[in-house]
């Protein structure tokens, strides 16, 4: 008799072994770190666009200044600071708030390096000239952005012309 209502107790016993428990948390681990992999890699992708587009704008409003100022750059490198290089340029009239500040704050490490050459096109010298706007605002090579623009020189175009005969 006892060992018939042994067997029925162990029949009817519902539940997980130990080794199932284990496989199921050890599963549930490996998912958790591969979904918080990709989390990471999410957010550091998101800094390194973000990064990237705020360069573009500050290049393009580099060199809208440089452009609009009607003066044809020296030939040259500049080297500064991107919040130096954005004041000279006016970005900042009328930030004088906290705002200001903190946009100041934030492209503390930024730097920037404004190259300019002359270009000449035969028959004229000085026709146009390379402007080139490099952003670097980190340690690594991708932590940059560069942009090329070309604008008319001091060459003046003249043809020879011939005399009547």
């Amino acid at each position: 008799m006892r060992s018939t209502w042994f067997k029925k107790a162990r029949d009817e016993c519902t539940g997980f072994t130990l080794i199932e428990v284990l496989m199921a948390v050890s599963l549930l681990g490996l998912g958790l770190t591969t979904l918080i992999g990709v989390q990471t890699g999410f957010a550091n992708q998101y800094l390194r666009e973000r990064d990237l587009t705020r360069a573009a704008l500050y290049a393009q409003y580099l060199i809208s200044g440089i452009e609009g100022d009607g003066k044809v750059p020296s030939e040259g490198e500049k080297d500064s600071d991107l919040e130096s290089a954005l004041r000279d340029a006016g970005y900042f009239e009328g930030l004088d708030n906290a705002d200001g500040e903190k946009l100041r704050e934030s492209m503390a490490t930024w730097k920037v390096l404004i190259r300019t050459e002359k270009i000449d096109l035969p028959p004229m010298e000085d026709a146009l000239r390379r402007i080139e706007v490099l952003i670097n605002w980190g340690e690594s090579e991708l932590d940059n952005y560069s942009v090329v623009y070309f604008m008319r020189g001091t060459a003046k175009l003249s043809f020879p012309v011939a005399a009547p005969s």
